[in-house]
């Protein structure tokens, strides 16, 4: 017989994976295969020997048939149809314009742009588990389904068989004991151990195994994080600023030292070419809690500080020799350890 057409199977296909695979087909229209391309000498087209699917009806034709180019410009698309689904020869195969008069009844078969005849994409039963695949993970499923439950035997962990769903929505089926080692308790901390489903990345039809992972240990008391500022004489800390006044070149250093709440900034004062010291270090604010500080010149070599105190952030302006042009000034409550101020070295700051 040219044409055959099964709508349904009999015993012994009556497994449920059998009929769910079937049932997947209903509603779909497509090609499952050919016996080769479709050709055109002339006016004359040649379909060749398939098998498709509509509405879940297969359909399959073991012979060629031959058409007539059709009066429509191109592209145009190849269809075929089966009125009914008795064993007849009663295939129609007609032409449409575009996708979009192809009706749900009929099967895309082939396009035609003017030069080659292409197929669409084919109906696989991949396709089938891909889309079973894409439902178990839309829906959640991903994970232990029944067993997998491990228990505790003489010296080893016993995984029971079971079946699982893996995270790219395959099925996979365990119908052995997975038995592993047990590792001794770690005398002073705590550790969590896991059973795992790997499956290797080497190819895709690797099938994964269950793994035992030793965890890490830890504490049942949280861990002790120790503040590393220096609160000991013996463990000074000390931060440096230096600034060049742009008219003379003389060198100003402003110097954090000390530890705790009681570091100090001091100010030094060198001659234009470092080789001089023409102010002593001298205390320009106390009692600050962190070595973190800055400091600005101004076009008339004033200098303009900012550090922290416990009780908020200071300012205070002093002239080209340390002196003291203002009080200390609170801008900021709060400790701040790591103040910033800047100054335009165009203007004479004020």
């Amino acid at each position: 017989m040219a044409v055959s057409k099964f709508n349904g199977f009999r015993a012994p296909y009556k497994s449920s994976f059998f009929r769910g695979t079937l049932d997947r087909q209903l509603g779909r229209n497509g090609i499952f295969s050919t016996s080769g391309p479709v050709t055109q000498v002339g006016p004359t087209i040649t379909v060749p020997a398939f098998s498709i699917v509509q509405q879940g009806l297969i359909i399959e034709k073991d012979t060629t048939t031959t058409l007539s180019e059709p009066s429509i410009p191109v592209p145009y698309y190849l269809v075929i149809s089966a009125p009914t689904p008795v064993q007849i020869d009663d295939l129609v195969f007609s032409f449409a314009k575009s996708p979009a008069d192809i009706s749900p009844n009929e099967v895309l078969f082939a396009s035609y742009d003017g030069l080659d005849w292409q197929f669409p994409t084919f109906l696989t039963i991949d396709a089938v588990f891909d889309y079973i695949n894409e439902q178990n993970i839309a829906t959640g499923r991903v994970g232990p389904h029944s067993g997998l439950r491990t228990t505790v035997n003489g010296p080893n962990y016993d995984n029971s068989p079971g079946s699982l769903i893996d995270k790219s929505g395959e099925s996979q089926n365990f119908v052995s004991i997975a038995s592993f080692p047990i590792i001794a308790d770690d005398p002073d901390y705590n550790r969590v151990d896991r059973i795992l489903y790997r499956r290797p990345d080497d190819d895709p039809n690797r099938i994964g195994t269950r793994e035992f992972l030793l965890g890490n240990t830890y504490d049942v008391a949280p861990s002790l994080l120790y503040d590393t500022e220096a609160f000991s004489n013996a463990a000074v800390r000390q931060t440096v600023k230096a600034l060049a006044d742009k008219a003379t070149n003389e060198g100003h250093l402003i110097t954090a030292s000390g530890y705790g709440t009681s570091i100090v900034l001091s100010y030094t004062k060198f001659s234009s070419d470092r080789q001089t010291v023409v102010v002593l270090p001298i205390t320009i604010a106390s009692a600050v809690v962190d070595a973190g500080f800055d400091a600005a010149i101004d076009l008339s070599g004033n200098l303009h500080v900012v550090y922290a105190k416990v009780t908020g952030v200071f300012y205070r302006k002093f002239d080209s020799v340390g002196s003291p042009l203002t009080s200390e000034i609170g801008i900021a409550a709060g400790i701040n350890r790591n103040p910033r101020i800047k100054i335009d070295p165009s203007e004479s700051g004020g």
